[in-house]
C-alpha cells in the first residue's frame, strides 16, 4: 500500500486505469463492429435462403405436389445453419417442413404472429426477425404476380455466437499487450519526471525528524522544483539559526517556569475550607512572584453594574483591603471588554485607551502605571476579575499571562467552592423548610421530635406536640383568593414563632396545618397554658389588603411517653386529638386519649371493609314506600343501600355513609344504588305492578362529577326505566355549599325530565332567593322535627312554616320519620298528606316490598 500513497504510484494508477479504459472501448468498438457485420451476413444469407425456396416451390405449392415441396426443403436443408424451413398456404396451414410433425398445422406462436403481421402490413415480400437465438425469414411465394404462400426459414446464430467469442478473445490479447507496452513507457515517462520529487520528499522527512543537516542536489535546474529545492535549503539553514537562539530563551524561560510553577504548587497546598485566607494568600503570592506591587480580586454583582474589591494586596505595606467599589456608569469601556471576557493588558495604563478613563480617578491617585487585569468566567459569565498593577512601566510578558491567568483560575475554583457550599447549605435549608412561611417542614420537625424524644427519654421528661389547623381557611382562599390565603399563612407563622422559646419548634406540615413542639416539659399542665394562649392570639383579627379577617384555630394535643414513643405516633395522635376538638365547635385544644386511638383504627379498618364490599357485591337495595296518607294510596319509594356485612352482620347507613362521603366512596355506592333500583322499577312496571316513583338519595360529590348526566343517560338505557318514574333527593346542606354550580347542574337534571326534590329541609341555611330559583318539585321534611311533634311546640311551629312555604311556592311536600297516628293526623291536618315512615312500613329487601306493593 506504501506504493499509491507517493506520487509516482498515484500518477502510474492513474494512467494505468486510463489507458486501460481506452483501450477497453477502442477494442469494444471494434468488436462490436465486426458482430454487426456478421449478423447483417446471417440475415442477407437467410433472405437468399427464402427467396430461393419461394421461387422454386410456387408451381409445387399452386399444384398441392407435397413430394415435390418435401424433396426442394430437404435439398435447402443441406445447407448449414438452418434450424427450421417451412412452406406454408395462404390459410396459414403448413404444407411442408423438415419435421414432418408440423405438417398441416398451423403456428398460433408469438413469433409466428408477429411474423405474419409484418408479412402482411410491408410493402415488401421479405420480413426478418431475431428471436431465441434464430434469424427467422418470412418471404412471399408469388404465382404469376399472385401470393400463392409463403416460405419461413430459421437460421441459428451459434456459429455467430462462436465467432464473437473468437473475437472477444482476440481483442483482449490485443489490450493486455497495448496496456502492458503503454505502462512500460509511462513507468519510463513517470520515473524521470519524479526522481527529483523524491530527493525533496526524503529532505522533508529528514527535517520532520528534526534533522537539519540534509543534502540537496548541487546542479542548479531553471524549472519549478529547482526552485523548491532552492527554498528547502534556505529553510534547513534559517531553521539551525532559530533552534540555536530557540536553546537560549528555552533555557531562561525554564527557570522563570520554575519559580511560576512553585508559586502556584505552594498555592494549591492551602486549606480551602477557608476561602477569604486562601484568596488573600492568592494575591500574596501573584505580587511576590511577579514582583509588582498591588494584586487584587474583585467579584462582580449580578447584573453586572458594578465590581467590588473582595481582596487587595499591597506588597510595599503588606497590607490587605477591601471593599472599594466600581460602577459601570463611571467606566463604560473597561466593563465592555470585561463582559466580553477580554483580557485587559496596559503597559502604559494612563495612556492606553482600554484603561485611560481610570486615570485621573485611580491610576495617577495610587501612581499605577501597568495593568493587567484578567476576567473570571464562570458558565460563559464574567463573575469576577483579577487585576495586578505596577507603580513602574512592565512589560507583560506572555509567561507572565500565562501565570496570571492560572493563577486566576485558581482564585475561581476557590470562588466556585465557596459558592458551592453556599448553594449547599441554601439546599439544605430548603429541603428543610417551608417556602412559604420559612418554618421547618415536616422532615426537619420529624427530625428534630426524634431528637427531642431520645433526649426526654434519658432526662425523665416530657415532650409535647400541639397538631394546629386553622378553621375555615377554606374560605378565606375561596372568597379572597390564594394570595390573601398565603399572606394569612405567613402571618399565623410570624404569631406563632413569637410565642415560643428557644428550644421549641413550630412547623409547617402542609396547607393550613401547623405542629408545634414544646420540648424540656417538666409539667404537662405548661402546654395546656400555651394552648390557651395560641387559641386565644389566634383570636385576634388580621388585617391584610384592607381585609379584617378573623382566623381560629383548633388544636390537637399528644404528650410523650403517655400517648406514644414515637414521632409519628404522636403526630397522628395529636391529628386526631385535633379533628375531636374541631367536631366539638372549633377555637379550642383537646387533649390525646386512648378512646380516639381505638376510634382511629376502628376508622381504618371499616374504610378498609367498606373497599372490599363495594368489592364483593355486599350491598343491597332496600326500599320504603312513600303513602298518601288520605287514601293510604301507594306514592313510590325511596331506595336506600344497606350493607350484610359477613361478620358484622347488616351494619346500618348511619355507620358508613359518612365514611363514604369522606373518602368519596359514595360516588361508587350512589352508582350501584340508582343502577339496581332502576333495574327493579323497570321488572315491576313490566311485571303490570305499580310502585310509583323512585326516589334516589344523591350527594353533592356525585353531582359534580363531570360525566354524571351521561352517566344517567347510560343508565336510563341499560335498565330500561323511564325518566318520569325517577325523583333525585338532594340534602339542603349539600345545595348550599354551592348553590350556583347546584342550580346549574339541577336545571340540567329537569331538563331530561327527572324530578327533584330537597331532603332534610329545614336543617340547613337555605336562603329563599336561592330556594326560588332551584328546579325542585318536592320538599321533604326532616325527621327530627317530626319526632316529637306531640310535645315540642317548636318543632309543630317549624313543621308549619316549611308547609306553607312549600304551598307559597307550588311545591308538593312530604314527610319523613312518621312513626305514630297523631304525628300523620297532625300533617294531614297541616296540609301534607304524603307520608314516608314506619308508621306505613320500614325499608324493606325486594321479595318483601313486592308484597308491600300489592297490598297498598
Amino acid at each position: 500500500m506504501i506504493f499509491f500513497r507517493t506520487i509516482r504510484g498515484r500518477l502510474l494508477t492513474s494512467i494505468f486505469f486510463i489507458h486501460a479504459v481506452l483501450i477497453g472501448f477502442v477494442i469494444n468498438d471494434l468488436i462490436a463492429s465486426e458482430y454487426r457485420e456478421m449478423e447483417k451476413q446471417l440475415f442477407r444469407k437467410g433472405e437468399s435462403i427464402a427467396m430461393l425456396l419461394s421461387s422454386n416451390a410456387a408451381l409445387p405449392l399452386q399444384n398441392n405436389d407435397l413430394s415435390t415441396l418435401k424433396d426442394l426443403i430437404n435439398s435447402i436443408q443441406k445447407v448449414s445453419g438452418i434450424s427450421m424451413v417451412f412452406i406454408i398456404d395462404t390459410s396459414g396451414r403448413i404444407r411442408a417442413s423438415d419435421n414432418d410433425g408440423y405438417v398441416n398445422q398451423t403456428l398460433v406462436d408469438e413469433p409466428s404472429r408477429q411474423g405474419w403481421i409484418g408479412i402482411k402490413t410491408l410493402p415488401d415480400d421479405i420480413y426478418q426477425m431475431k428471436h431465441h437465438d434464430v434469424v427467422d425469414t418470412l418471404s412471399v411465394i408469388r404465382l404469376d404476380g399472385e401470393i400463392v404462400g409463403y416460405s419461413r426459414v430459421l437460421l441459428s446464430d451459434t456459429e455467430l455466437s462462436h465467432m464473437l467469442f473468437a473475437l472477444i478473445q482476440k481483442g483482449s490479447i490485443y489490450a493486455l499487450v497495448a496496456i502492458i507496452l503503454g505502462m512500460i513507457l509511462a513507468w519510463m515517462v513517470i520515473r524521470k519526471m519524479t526522481l527529483r520529487l523524491s530527493s525533496l520528499s526524503e529532505a522533508a522527512q529528514q527535517i520532520a525528524k528534526k534533522n537539519f543537516d540534509i543534502a540537496l542536489p548541487s546542479k542548479k535546474h531553471d524549472d519549478e522544483i529547482g526552485l523548491m529545492e532552492e527554498g528547502f535549503a534556505v529553510m534547513s539553514h534559517s531553521l539551525q539559526e532559530y533552534i540555536k537562539e530557540l536553546s537560549e530563551i528555552g533555557l531562561m524561560r525554564l527557570e522563570q517556569s520554575h519559580v511560576y510553577q512553585t508559586a502556584l504548587l505552594e498555592w494549591s497546598k492551602l486549606d480551602f475550607d477557608n476561602v477569604e485566607s486562601s484568596i488573600q494568600k492568592a494575591t500574596e503570592i501573584s505580587a511576590d512572584t511577579l514582583g509588582i506591587e498591588r494584586v487584587s480580586l474583585w467579584r462582580m454583582t449580578p447584573d453586572g453594574s458594578m465590581i467590588v474589591c473582595d481582596d487587595l494586596y499591597d506588597r510595599q505595606r503588606d497590607e490587605h483591603r477591601c471593599g472599594t467599589v466600581l460602577h459601570e456608569h463611571d467606566f463604560p469601556l473597561y466593563f465592555a471588554a470585561l463582559q466580553r471576557g477580554e483580557l485587559i493588558i496596559a503597559d502604559d495604563a494612563q495612556n492606553d485607551p482600554k484603561t485611560s478613563e481610570f486615570t485621573d480617578v485611580y491610576l495617577k491617585p495610587l501612581g499605577i502605571v501597568s495593568m493587567l487585569d484578567i476576567p473570571i468566567i464562570r458558565g460563559g459569565k464574567v463573575v469576577g476579575v483579577v487585576c495586578h498593577e505596577a507603580l513602574i512601566v512592565h512589560e507583560w510578558q506572555p509567561e507572565e499571562q500565562d501565570f496570571t491567568m492560572a493563577m486566576a483560575s485558581t482564585m475561581s475554583l476557590a470562588l466556585e467552592m465557596e459558592r458551592r457550599q453556599l448553594l449547599e447549605e441554601h439546599l439544605d435549608y430548603r429541603a428543610n423548610h417551608d417556602i412559604l412561611t420559612e418554618l421547618p417542614n415536616r422532615r426537619l420537625f420529624m427530625d428534630r421530635l426524634d431528637q427531642a424524644i431520645k433526649h426526654a427519654q434519658r432526662y425523665e421528661r416530657y415532650v409535647a406536640i400541639l397538631f394546629i389547623d386553622l378553621d375555615r381557611f377554606k374560605e378565606i382562599n375561596d372568597s379572597l383568593g390564594h394570595l390573601v390565603g398565603d399572606q394569612v399563612l405567613i402571618h399565623v407563622a410570624n404569631v406563632m414563632q413569637s410565642q415560643l422559646r428557644n428550644v421549641d419548634t413550630i412547623s409547617r406540615l402542609g396547607g393550613d396545618e401547623f405542629c408545634l413542639m414544646i420540648d424540656y416539659v417538666d409539667d404537662v399542665q405548661i402546654v395546656s397554658r400555651v394552648a390557651e394562649k395560641i387559641v386565644q392570639i389566634m383570636q385576634m383579627p388580621v388585617c391584610i389588603d384592607q381585609h379584617e379577617l378573623y382566623v381560629t384555630c383548633s388544636i390537637g394535643i399528644s404528650v410523650y411517653p403517655s400517648d406514644g414513643d414515637t414521632p409519628d405516633t404522636l403526630l397522628r395522635n395529636a391529628d386526631a386529638a385535633m379533628y375531636k376538638a374541631k367536631k366539638e365547635g372549633r377555637n379550642s385544644f383537646n387533649f390525646y386519649t386512648q378512646d380516639m386511638t381505638e376510634q382511629a383504627y376502628e376508622r381504618v379498618a371499616l374504610e378498609s371493609s367498606l373497599r372490599r364490599g363495594l368489592e364483593r357485591e355486599e350491598f343491597c337495595v332496600f326500599y320504603q314506600p312513600q303513602v298518601d296518607g288520605l287514601s293510604d294510596k301507594l306514592l313510590g319509594m325511596e331506595a336506600l343501600i344497606r350493607w350484610n356485612h359477613p361478620t358484622l352482620g347488616v351494619v346500618a347507613p348511619n355507620v358508613f355513609v359518612p365514611l363514604a362521603i369522606e373518602t368519596g366512596l359514595i360516588v361508587a355506592m350512589d352508582k350501584f344504588v340508582m343502577r339496581t333500583a332502576m333495574a327493579q322499577f323497570a321488572r315491576w312496571y313490566s311485571d303490570g305492578l305499580e310502585p310509583g316513583i323512585l326516589s334516589l338519595n344523591l350527594t353533592i360529590k356525585q353531582l359534580k362529577q363531570k360525566d354524571f348526566i351521561s352517566i344517567v343517560e347510560s343508565l336510563i338505557q341499560e335498565t330500561g326505566c323511564k325518566r318520569e318514574w325517577i325523583e333525585f333527593e338532594v340534602t339542603e346542606n349539600e345545595v348550599m355549599d354551592d348553590p350556583e354550580e347546584t342550580i346549574r347542574i339541577l336545571k340540567e337534571i329537569t331538563q331530561m325530565g327527572i324530578k327533584l326534590s330537597i331532603d332534610d329541609f329545614g336543617t340547613g341555611y337555605s336562603s329563599l332567593a336561592y330556594l326560588k330559583r332551584l328546579p325542585v318539585h318536592r320538599l321533604k321534611i326532616d325527621q327530627s322535627f317530626v319526632r316529637e311533634l306531640h310535645q315540642n311546640e317548636d318543632d309543630r311551629a317549624i313543621v308549619k312554616a316549611i308547609i306553607a312555604l312549600s304551598k307559597s311556592l307550588n311545591l308538593s311536600i312530604i314527610a319523613e320519620g312518621v312513626e305514630t297516628y297523631d304525628q300523620k293526623e297532625f300533617l294531614i291536618k297541616n296540609g301534607c298528606s304524603q307520608i314516608q315512615g314506619y308508621f306505613y312500613a320500614k325499608p324493606m329487601p325486594t321479595e318483601e316490598i313486592e308484597v308491600k306493593i300489592l297490598s297498598l
